[in-house]
């Protein structure tokens, strides 16, 4: 047997965010809630144009702009657009946050990045992107912006993190099953669950999820069951993060 040690308390991010991130990706799996090791003090709910937030959902629908494919890779320049502005704006605002720009693409990962370069806050050096003097690291010299997938950001931990989701789902014709298939071929990346609890577990203060609010569909929050037996949430995440937005301590846009 294979001998697994599961931590049972996080000290991450605001206990608001702890507690939604346990329920959706451990305690719906069976496994013990993952308890919040500070406390709501700890975490400054001050960031700009987000004042006493901790989750905001920025609606960029289809009718915006579709998505497309570059290299095999899906981007939507619409969404990167939308993205690229709200970090600028925590950035120059305040040089004592750090901001990560996440997303499950690389093709969306590269027009971010070039949007940011004309926005001064990060520099194309021989093909390679790199936060410009000043968004590079903070005064005690952590890491102060990236722009990455969601590999990228393994093990990594910002103030304010920005999700690029790209994808839309369309509901099936009635009468039409949801199924593992079907799914996959319209969300892709999106369905890989170990991928989206990283992607919505790096940030400290404030999680911004920015993509098409289709994402959160409730038939999308159901479980599957398999031939095996095994049962999986068809998206999870998307779905409770939008409730929490719509809460006291959210925002949509």
């Amino acid at each position: 047997p294979k001998r697994v040690v599961m931590l049972d308390t996080q000290f991450r991010m605001h206990p608001v965010l702890g507690d939604f991130h346990s329920k959706e990706f451990y305690e719906s799996a069976g496994l013990p809630p993952v308890k919040s090791g500070l406390k709501p003090e700890d975490f400054p709910l001050d960031i700009p144009n987000y004042k006493d937030k901790l989750a905001a959902w920025i609606e960029v629908g289809q009718k915006a702009g579709a998505m497309k494919t570059n290299n095999g890779s899906k981007y939507r320049q619409c969404e990167a657009e939308v993205v690229a502005q709200e970090a600028a704006e925590i950035l120059k605002a305040r040089p004592d946050l750090s901001v990560g720009i996440i997303t499950f693409y690389a093709a969306q990962r590269e027009v971010i990045q070039k949007i940011m370069v004309d926005k001064g806050i990060m520099k194309n050096n021989f093909g390679e992107y790199e936060p410009s003097p000043g968004y590079d690291f903070l005064d005690n010299g952590d890491e102060r912006f990236r722009v990455g997938s969601v590999d990228a950001f393994q093990g990594k931990e910002f103030d304010v993190v920005l999700l690029s989701t790209v994808r839309s789902w369309k509901e099936p014709s009635t009468g039409t099953d949801i199924t593992i298939d079907s799914v996959n071929k319209q969300l892709g990346f999106l369905r890989i669950i170990n991928r989206i609890n990283v992607a919505m577990s790096r940030q400290k203060r404030l999680l911004i999820v920015v993509g098409d609010k289709s994402l959160t569909d409730p038939e999308l929050a159901k479980t599957l069951e398999f031939e095996d037996g095994t049962k999986q949430q068809v998206l999870p995440g998307f779905n409770a993060f939008y409730k929490l937005c719509q809460g006291g301590y959210g925002c949509v846009r």
